[in-house]
């Protein structure tokens, strides 16, 4: 979806609020002065909402194709809306001290060249930052040898999915820890999750 697309769907959805209004026998004067307050909030949200569309969602028809910076930059960019969004209302955030030390052990496996680097600026927002990247890793490795590399190193791949085996088993021992950050911010985690496995699967494909 580009940012055109998503104006377009705006645009069809304000005509038709419009047409609903109408339907009242109100005056059009009428109807717009009930609409000016909200078009005001919308298009500033749009206006925000535009570099990113054109950065982030269009990126894959750009001939840089993926960029790690860029992958970054989109996530810290909600992380960063999240954080804002949770200091207005004082929100306590989820900090599993468990979930923590498993999330660090994960992050330190994956190579460097696919880790995204995302900006958190307290450590109790650690884990909810970093789980939906930590999973979408896990999901985008294979867990089997043949699907690993084309020429693998025997002893080396096997070791590591015994460490891919063994992070999966310690995160299915904190499935309350991972709920609790789910529910926290549930549309949120669900775009970093989708966007950072699209990256990963990338990036494995890439440099296998």
């Amino acid at each position: 979806m580009s940012y055109e697309d998503f104006t377009e769907v705006y645009e069809r959805s304000l005509q038709e609020l419009r047409t609903q209004l109408t339907s009242l026998n109100l005056s059009e004067d009428k109807v717009e002065s009930l609409l000016a307050p909200t078009l005001e909030v919308l298009n500033k949200e749009l206006e925000a909402l535009s570099p990113t569309f054109n950065a982030w969602l269009n990126y894959s028809k750009s001939c840089d194709g993926h960029s790690k910076h860029q992958v970054s930059g989109a996530l810290n960019y909600f992380s960063g809306e999240l954080i804002k969004q949770k200091q207005l209302i004082n929100a306590d955030w989820p900090n599993n001290q468990e979930l923590t030390n498993t999330i660090n052990k994960v992050i330190q496996d994956i190579d460097k060249s696919c880790l995204l680097e995302l900006n958190i600026p307290n450590k109790y927002m650690r884990s909810t930052i970093l789980l939906p990247l930590v999973t979408a890793w896990l999901s985008s490795q294979p867990s089997h040898i043949a699907l690993y590399t084309d020429t693998y190193d025997d002893q080396r791949d096997v070791m590591r999915l015994i460490r891919l085996k063994n992070f999966r088993k310690e995160l299915s021992h904190q499935k309350i820890a991972i709920y609790e950050v789910t529910k926290f911010a549930p549309s949120w985690y669900q775009y970093s999750y989708e966007v950072a496995f699209s990256w990963f699967s990338y990036c494995h494909n890439n440099n296998k």
